[in-house]
């Protein structure tokens, strides 16, 4: 009777394996294409969920980027450092194998497996926990095992598992099915292992050692992040009295550069804001000039209202990442928490710089005492808004202490807003965070090709 094997994942033990002219199948390498995504990392894995394969079956390897796109047929798979033919490998005799990928210079991680004989009793380690596979790195305060036998066994207890680095709790099943908690007693790198000959089948054959299954815990300690300051300014080219804020706040960023966030939100000029009414109403504008700071509060013209919010630490941070190519404007905006939120909301601002416009002017503010300022350069002008101007809700679910939420936008930059042309080159970007009641937490400038991280403290 022919005997049949196995294929688990397991430690990783050098071999020479024999099976390299096997049948292989799966995604060719000779494709142009690109992944829609820019590949920071890769993780590798078995689609199938399946720990174990018969003999001669095929065994098929994914590789998902960091921005979970599956790029494996972008990708050359390795199998104990030889290149395959795709991402799906068939072996005709049994032994310990490595898998790993590569998408350029960039490599995934290694996984592990071995062909056993259908005769022998043998367990798999996995686990239920999203993002935890057998060699990942997470900041789970805890993960879900799952233990899943290639035969029915009646004596497989939680004693017959070994782990290091943390313990185990809430063990069950039956069968061929059994589950565990695994808590981590700080952080590093944790090992779960089943030994040989702690368990038997209904035969009284005995197990064969699993596959070690490795995970780091990284522990999660939120940092507090950079506060900037957003004010917006409330304007018209038409308000005498309104260069008198905008020279306050020209002179502000000098000293507080990237911390004052400045948006010009103009009304009954040809630059003004296609939902500028919904803006004024929400913040009770009813007079001019009105700058607004993070959404609260109307500006006293004084300094010390903005350096002091400048110098505390804010819980939440913001950071964006964007491009253009012709009129085509990719927008990636990025929140990250380091306490648990609810009811929050972004935004994303488009603003124009060096927009020329007469703008009256009643006193010498700053800018001489013409009036009107002929051809004034009026700056950080509110063009267009990627979400609603007050902002767009994020679900609770992902505003948890340590999550980063991202949302990402492709733009048609129009020729021109109304009446008045667009210089692309001038563009720059705003995102922000508020709370419930329209609070801004913290907000961020970007200049458009950036690509910002987090302001960590």
């Amino acid at each position: 009777m022919a005997k049949f094997y196995r294929i688990i994942l397991s430690t990783i033990f050098p071999i020479l394996f024999i099976s390299c002219s096997a049948d292989y199948e799966g995604v060719g390498e000779d494709t142009t294409d690109k992944p829609q995504n820019e590949v920071k990392s890769i993780v590798l894995s078995f689609p199938s969920g399946e720990a174990s394969y018969d003999i001669n079956t095929d065994v098929v390897f994914k590789a998902t980027s960091d921005a979970s796109e599956d790029i494996s047929s972008f990708c050359e798979f390795f199998v104990n450092d030889t290149k395959i033919s795709g991402n799906t490998f068939k072996s005709a005799s049994a032994g310990d194998f490595t898998v790993y990928c590569k998408y350029n210079s960039i490599k995934s991680n290694t996984a592990t497996f071995k062909v056993v004989s259908a005769s022998q009793l043998i367990m798999t380690i996995t686990s239920t926990t999203s993002g935890v596979t057998d060699g990942s790195s997470t900041s789970d305060s805890s993960i879900d095992l799952k233990f899943t036998s290639n035969k029915s066994t009646s004596d497989f207890a939680v004693g017959d598992i070994t782990v290091s680095g943390g313990a185990l709790s809430s063990f069950s099943g039956s069968g061929t099915t059994y589950s565990a908690t695994f808590t981590p007693a700080g952080a590093g790198d944790k090992t779960i292992d089943i030994a040989a000959n702690t368990f038997t089948d209904g035969s009284g054959n005995q197990n064969v050692a699993s596959t070690q299954f490795n995970w780091k815990y990284v522990a999660n300690t939120p940092k507090n992040f950079k506060t900037n300051v957003i004010v917006e300014d409330f304007t018209g080219a038409w308000c005498g009295y309104c260069p008198r804020v905008a020279y306050k706040l020209h002179e502000l960023k000098k000293t507080l550069t990237t911390q004052l966030v400045v948006v010009a939100a103009h009304y009954g000029d040809v630059l003004q804001y296609s939902k500028i009414t919904e803006m004024t109403t929400a913040f009770s504008v009813s007079s001019y000039p009105h700058a607004r700071v993070n959404r609260t509060s109307k500006w006293n013209e004084q300094n010390s209202m903005i350096t002091s919010l400048t110098g505390t630490n804010a819980k939440v941070g913001v950071a964006l990442e964007s491009s253009i190519s012709g009129s085509t404007l990719t927008v990636k905006f990025k929140a990250k928490f380091s306490e648990d939120f609810s009811d929050l909301k972004f935004g994303v601002f488009i603003l124009e710089d060096d927009l020329l416009l007469d703008q009256r002017n009643y006193a010498d503010f700053g800018y001489g005492s013409d009036d009107p300022l002929v051809n004034f350069k009026h700056e950080d002008v509110l063009r267009h808004a990627l979400t609603s101007p007050l902002g767009d809700n994020i679900a609770s679910s992902s505003t948890k202490k340590g999550a980063t939420y991202e949302k990402s936008y492709t733009y048609v930059v129009p020729d021109k807003y109304g009446s008045s042309a667009v210089d692309k080159a001038k563009l720059k970007i705003v995102g922000f965070i508020t709370d419930k009641d329209k609070k801004a937490l913290n907000s961020r400038l970007s200049a458009i090709g950036s690509t910002q991280t987090f302001e960590e403290l």
